[in-house]
């Protein structure tokens, strides 16, 4: 039993072991500390830590209620967090199985967590358990997104022996196999020819008139995605300072329009659903800020570029008839896109996946362009 491993592309589930030991007191911090741990890596953390393993080992030998995996990623399996299942435990009953996860920080809003509990959902299935239960604290609001997209739903909060307050999650499992959407999705597709995105937050980068609204309004009207999903800093602009353009442009209304787009894009990631940030994001500071929304609910992070040639871009411009965006803007905007928005650029800042959209320069109309796109 101690050698299973559970994989999922390049995610992989394995028994945790002595080897792990380092690696997770390395990679622990304060929040992982607050909500699994119960104390930081200190000797007499390393020595606690080591009796666990010890006893989770026993576990897998005895085919004990606990089975403890290490989540690990990449050619290297390199441990990313763990997550546990317990059969037995206060509270469950039969046939129910509770599932605990945390990653590491580095691991984190790469989507990682709901792969991870899927694939013990699928092995807890198959154990002949009949439904999960996620327990969250309520300050604990990057959990709750990850059993959200996970497909969990809340029914109730409890008190534990301690007086702590958990919120419970659950979702039945659908047997022994796996089968419907139980099943962690196939991160590239098969022969389909479509780029899937998974639900997390998508942020668009290309300067202005690059075709980031047409593509969406072309994906909401295709169905692909709900129009609240949407969350663009020109409406909410407008929304706020709609008959007070000179207003609108000020710095202290950027200060207002960005604090209400990561409050909306919150609300979205919190519920476990997509986000869509629409503007310009060609800087690495508006990156950065997204990324970091997304880190605290494990929210995977995918950038679409929209990097027309400079002449397409202009005349795109030019046809759009704005007055608060001049040609320079344009060309500025589309000079720090070339220098700072980069395929690997974007890679390195920790988007978990990149996709370059098609637009009028490979002859492709923004229907067609949201037609090879597929949002789960």
């Amino acid at each position: 039993m101690r050698d299973l491993k559970l994989a999922d592309g390049d995610l992989i589930l394995s028994a945790l072991s002595p080897d792990d030991v380092h690696d997770h007191l390395a990679g622990e911090d304060d929040l992982s500390v607050r909500w699994l741990n119960g104390g930081p890596g200190t000797q007499v953390g390393t020595e606690k830590y080591k009796k666990y393993i010890r006893h989770c080992m026993e576990q897998w030998a005895t085919k004990g209620p606990l089975r403890a995996f290490g989540i690990r990623v990449g050619t290297e399996q390199a441990l990313a967090g763990t997550i546990d299942l317990r059969f037995e435990a206060p509270g469950l009953t039969a046939g129910q199985v509770n599932v605990a996860y945390g990653l590491y920080p580095a691991w984190r809003g790469r989507g990682l967590a709901t792969r991870a509990v899927l694939l013990a959902c699928r092995y807890a299935a198959g154990e002949g358990a009949d439904q999960a239960v996620i327990q969250v604290a309520p300050q604990n609001p990057g959990s709750a997104a990850v059993a959200h997209r996970a497909g969990f739903a809340y029914i109730k909060q409890v008190l534990d022996t301690d007086g702590n307050r958990f919120d419970w999650y659950v979702r039945n499992l659908p047997g022994l196999d796996c089968t419907g959407d139980l099943c962690p999705k196939p991160h590239a597709p098969a022969g389909s020819g479509l780029t899937r995105v998974p639900a997390g937050l998508v942020v668009l980068v290309g300067p202005p008139a690059s075709g980031k609204s047409s593509f969406v309004r072309a994906l909401i009207a295709r169905g692909q995605i709900a129009e609240d999903a949407v969350v663009s800093s020109d409406e909410i602009r407008a929304e706020l300072f709609g008959s007070s353009p000179a207003e609108a442009n000020s710095d202290t209304a950027d200060a207002r329009i960005f604090m209400e787009r990561d409050r909306r894009i919150v609300a979205r990631l919190a519920g476990g659903q997509t986000a869509v940030a629409e503007s310009t994001n060609v800087t690495p500071q508006a990156r950065l800020r997204l990324i970091a929304i997304a880190r605290r609910f494990d929210a995977p992070v995918t950038m679409l570029r929209f990097n027309p040639d400079l002449s397409a871009l202009l005349k795109q411009h030019a046809g759009r008839g704005r007055t608060d965006i001049t040609t320079a803007h344009v060309r500025d905007f589309a000079a720090i896109m070339a220098r700072q928005a980069g395929a690997d650029q974007l890679r390195s800042e920790g988007a978990h996946a990149v996709h370059d959209v098609p637009g009028r320069r490979q002859g492709v109309t923004p229907a067609e362009a949201a037609a090879r796109f597929s949002f789960t």
